[in-house]
């Protein structure tokens, strides 16, 4: 299904574990901001019965952009700051990002940003889980602004949970620049730095573009500060062995 108003909006259904399961169709969706959804969309969305929305934006990101649902049909919102992404840069920080022609600096501030967002997600982890786990609150749908970054990285540690494998996660990770791609992007990154004619250098562009090194950022900090992947699930997500079996119990088919 493809939003008008949010092409970046996917299910993440069918996806396979190593042991042959699948997460199951029609529970798990990821997106970008949903604040220009169209009357059509919103009449597909509706179809799909959503009952939770984890949405990943700051404070003021919601407020400016406030998502738009089916009347009578919003649903439930787990909000969770995962980061404050390029919304939060001042304007003359963002500019000097865009215009920098060598792509060095936006990279390094991704990277800086990837790195951060295990510690910063924790919490909002652990409710994610208790939201699926006790209260079964699905269909679930995790966004932020772009669908690209803090949604990728928080679809990433969940599919990961459910025992789907690295290079599978990466995969649909980096199928966000297929739907938000280097023009879009840069029109998006131009109005966010409050000049919608602002030439953006090209290499800026691309490293603003999802990157398997910049996944690798953020597990390479679980490995280094939270013990590794399985302690991360353990402690900041609350999946000791029996509730982590209820997780894929709750979102996977059988083998």
């Amino acid at each position: 299904m493809t939003l008008e108003g949010a092409p970046n909006f996917r299910e993440l259904g069918g996806l396979r574990t190593g042991d042959g399961r699948a997460v199951r169709r029609g529970l798990l969706y990821r997106s970008e901001a949903l604040a220009e959804l169209t009357d059509r969309d919103l009449v597909a969305v509706a179809e799909l019965g959503i009952r939770l929305a984890c949405d990943l934006r700051t404070s003021t990101e919601r407020e400016r952009h406030a998502s738009r649902w089916p009347e009578g049909r919003a649903p439930d919102v787990l909000a969770v700051d995962v980061l404050a992404d390029a919304r939060a840069l001042g304007k003359e920080e963002l500019r000097a990002l865009l215009g920098d022609e060598t792509g060095a600096g936006p990279r390094e501030w991704m990277l800086r940003n990837y790195r951060a967002m295990p510690a910063s997600f924790a919490p909002g982890f652990r409710a994610l889980v208790e939201r699926i786990v006790d209260r079964e609150q699905l269909p679930l749908v995790i966004h932020c602004a772009a669908g690209r970054d803090r949604t990728g990285f928080v679809c990433s540690l969940l599919l990961l949970a459910l025992g789907v494998r690295y290079d599978e996660v990466v995969e649909e990770y980096l199928r966000s620049d297929r739907h938000f791609g280097p023009d879009r992007l840069a029109r998006v990154m131009a109005v966010l730095a409050g000049d919608p004619s602002l030439p953006v250098a090209p290499r800026a562009v691309e490293a603003f573009m999802g990157r398997e090194e910049y996944l690798e950022a953020a597990f390479d900090a679980i490995e280094t500060t939270c013990g590794g992947r399985e302690l991360y699930f353990e402690v900041c997500g609350g999946l000791d062995a029996q509730r982590r079996e209820r997780l894929q119990e709750v979102l996977l088919t059988a083998a």
